[in-house]
């Protein structure tokens, strides 16, 4: 075979490898061109944004009531401005003394002239504009528009010293302004402005109309005085735009707060006239009292929910906010923002709050009532898992005829079980509270006791809160929403052979989204109390490596006793132990625990503790050596523990079994007789002289030769065979 040389069926089989992975990546490159990008959740923010270019592009002029600008006019008199001095406003009138172009604006509150204040107060603001200053020029303004769009006009007009006539004139900004189209003549006496409204669509091409006033007559004859202006608009209508945020953004917890934040923009030419905001508390949530505030640029306002002389006010359902006459956001760039705040409830009904709020206005351009609406927030409510707090108590309601002890209960006692519960997070929910108690034995309910919260419940199952049914007393609280106690009490009586033992009640509290109920329990004590003993014996080695006896071994013996019913007393509690047949005592062994005192005589030991009121272990420990003889035997030894007040004293005890020792390894088995010598081992002398293993290392080498002789034979067949 040719070094390098690749069969053809080879070549065609790698052919079609990479025409399949070519193919396989053509198609996952044009997959992920249509596959969805993936949305990260923390830029789901909950909140449906408002409408893109909701409104038209806005036109309208400004100043068009001649309020901007300075106080005075510095032309002059304080009622002539040069034409810089008036914001948006244009004249063709140049025959002042200087030869600059010159406005005439009137104050009607500060009498500028004197004659201002015999005349009716303007429409708007406190001054308006007389046409001309000192010859019949033409006042006129320009403004952006789009081919095609209607846009209208508003203005105010009164005469001067009686009847004057004006004429409107609209149309494209041309250099000479005396071009612009005549659209309307207009008179009006001097005791009443007179108001005139239009439209006009703009001709293909027209990006600039020219808004302009021109004077026709006067009462006076002077062409030159007369036709007041005021209250002037050109542009398009009204359009309000309301745009909500929430904060925080995302899921939030029951019980938290939300503030909602509402900026309305009039995005028109004219200004939104009377415009009113309202907002519908959504569902899930309550307002927060006080909460209420009107944002206007670097002014916040309080507002009182009462439906007062303020903007705003609660009405139970929403909240209201009086926004007047909204300019557009040439004037009022922010618009206003309305703010309120709710709480969002705890009681499962909602799991997602929404909210929109609605403004009205009126559209003074086609006298129209508008209404637009704010986008949408959406946010999630995560419920707040409760945290339930319980306790339960007993006490003596009632004595048993003959019983005197009125500290304890007794046999025959009427005792008052009151179980409570709590949930101790806030703003969290329990859902179907129930507390029940199953009465234990010793214990007999009385009928008719049962109260939930403190009102009595009949025993039945019956629609009310509680019943007793199978030897179990409940209360149903139904969903809790407080941090408030809720009770369950009944009474049972102490029945007859419980004296001295201690009755543990334990009840069950649980709701249906509490994974792990409550289980407060109370213990009572049944009196008299008398004493009962356990106890216990114990014996080991002294050699802790010995798990056995022998004789001459040292025992050690441990004996304890307590006292198992609590509350009482044993009067002078004693430990005694009589050394059995087989022991020596160990002289100096004898210990007492707890201050007992020990000691012995005559072979029995005596250990002595006084009364005992506690319920401790008292341990008496001592040695004892295993004397000769008893190998193979088994010693028995028994001890007492009582007391003067004990009735039946108890007797421990424990045996220990001697075993015979075991033969010397180092004798022999027989005398005269020598132990068999140990086998020899395998292990090599360290003297390194051993001969070599010569059969074994032959026979190793001519097995690697055969291996290799194998696997060369059988290369050069597979060669052989690919070669033909």
């Amino acid at each position: 075979m040719r070094k390098g040389f690749i069969p053809r069926s080879c070549k065609m089989q790698i052919k079609k490898s990479f025409m399949l992975l070519a193919v396989f990546l053509l198609v996952v490159s044009n997959l992920l061109t249509v596959l969805p990008q993936q949305i990260h959740a923390e830029d789901n923010t909950g909140v449906t944004p408002a409408a893109v270019d909701a409104c038209p592009a806005p036109v309208a002029l400004i100043n068009g009531s001649f309020e901007q600008g300075p106080a005075k006019g510095s032309a002059g008199a304080p009622y002539f401005f040069l034409e810089s001095e008036v914001p948006g406003w244009k004249t063709t009138d140049n025959a002042s003394p200087t030869g600059q172009k010159v406005i005439e604006i009137w104050n009607h509150q500060l009498g500028y002239p004197e004659a201002a204040k015999s005349y009716p107060a303007p429409p708007d603001g406190n001054r308006w504009a007389e046409l001309n200053a000192y010859e019949n020029g033409m006042l006129y303004q320009d403004v952006k528009t789009t081919p095609g769009q209607t846009i209208y006009w508003r203005l105010s007009h009164m005469g001067r010293g009686g009847v004057d006539t004006m004429q409107l004139r609209i149309g494209a900004a041309t250099a000479n302004p005396y071009d612009t189209v005549v659209q309307r003549k207009m008179s009006d006496g001097n005791t009443k402005w007179g108001t005139y409204t239009g439209a006009y669509t703009v001709p293909a091409g027209q990006t600039t109309t020219r808004f302009g006033f021109e004077a026709v007559s006067v009462a006076s004859g002077s062409i030159g005085a007369g036709n007041f202006l005021d209250d002037i608009f050109l542009g398009t209508e009204p359009c309000v735009t309301a745009n909500k945020t929430v904060s925080p953004q995302g899921e939030v917890h029951a019980g938290d707060e939300l503030t909602y934040s509402v900026q309305v923009k009039n995005e028109g030419g004219d200004i939104a006239s009377n415009a009113n905001f309202s907002d519908l508390i959504p569902e899930g949530t309550e307002y927060v009292p006080g909460s209420l505030k009107l944002i206007n640029g670097s002014t916040t306002k309080n507002l009182t929910d009462a439906a007062d002389n303020d903007e705003g006010h609660f009405d139970g359902k929403k909240v209201n906010a009086k926004l007047g006459n909204l300019p557009n956001t040439t004037q009022l760039p922010n618009g206003v923002t309305v703010q309120f705040k709710v709480k969002t409830k705890t009681d499962y009904a909602v799991t997602k709050v929404n909210n929109k709020a609605q403004i009205n206005y009126n559209n003074l351009l086609t006298n129209k009532n508008e209404q637009t609406e704010s986008n949408e927030v959406t946010t999630p409510i995560i419920f707040n898992e409760p945290k339930l707090e319980s306790k339960k108590t007993a006490s003596i309601q009632q004595k048993a005829a003959g019983n005197t002890d009125a500290d304890h209960p007794e046999v025959g006692d009427t005792l008052l079980y009151t179980i409570q519960t709590r949930n101790t997070l806030e703003d969290s929910q329990v859902k179907n509270l129930v507390i029940s108690d199953a009465i234990p034995e010793g214990l007999e309910y009385v009928p008719g006791t049962l109260k939930v919260d403190g009102t009595a419940v009949s025993d039945a199952k019956d629609g009310d809160k509680g019943h007793y049914a199978d030897g179990k007393a409940a209360g149903q609280f139904g969903n809790v929403n407080d941090t408030e106690w809720h009770t369950v009490t009944f009474e049972a009586k102490v029945k007859s052979g419980q004296s001295g033992k201690d009755i543990v009640n334990t009840a069950n509290v649980t709701g249906d989204n509490i994974d792990k109920p409550d289980k407060p329990n109370h213990e009572v004590k049944v009196y008299p109390r008398d004493p009962v003993l356990e106890s216990e014996k114990t014996a080991k080695n002294l050699d802790a490596d010995k798990e056995k006896f022998e004789v001459g071994d040292t025992v050690v013996y441990t004996i304890k006793t307590r006292n198992k019913i609590t509350e009482s007393t044993i009067e002078d509690l004693t430990i005694s132990d009589k050394l059995p047949a087989g022991l020596t005592y160990v002289e100096g062994s004898l210990k007492a625990s707890n201050g007992g005192e020990a000691k012995i005589e005559d072979g029995k030991i005596t250990a002595n503790f006084g009364d005992v009121t506690d319920t401790e272990w008292r341990t008496v420990t001592f040695e004892a050596k295993i004397e000769s003889g008893y190998a193979g035997k088994t010693i028995k030894n028994v001890a007492v523990a009582g007391g003067d007040n004990v009735k039946t004293p108890d007797k421990p005890g424990t045996s220990i079994t001697v075993e015979p020792k075991d033969p010397d390894p180092e004798k022999p088995s027989e005398p005269n007789k020598p132990n068999k010598p140990e086998k020899p081992t395998d292990q090599k002398t360290d003297g390194g002289n051993e001969l070599p293993n010569t059969a074994t290392d032959t026979f190793n080498l001519l097995l690697a030769g055969l291996v290799l002789l194998l696997a060369g034979t059988g290369l050069w067949y597979f060669r052989r065979k690919r070669n033909v």
